[in-house]
């Protein structure tokens, strides 16, 4: 694990968590991660 990265827990919709790295260094939101890691089934998480 780098110095940039932080470890965040996501719960998804059937309850699984997931403990995933993600990146301080890229300004991602929360939503990009998620979509990063593939947590989310297609058309489940918004476009902003």
């Amino acid at each position: 694990m780098e110095e940039q990265d932080i470890t965040i827990k996501i719960t998804d919709r059937e309850g699984v968590t997931h403990e995933v790295q993600a990146p301080t260094d890229m300004a991602m939101n929360l939503m990009e991660v998620v979509r990063s890691y593939e947590l989310a089934p297609e058309g489940t998480i918004g476009i902003c």
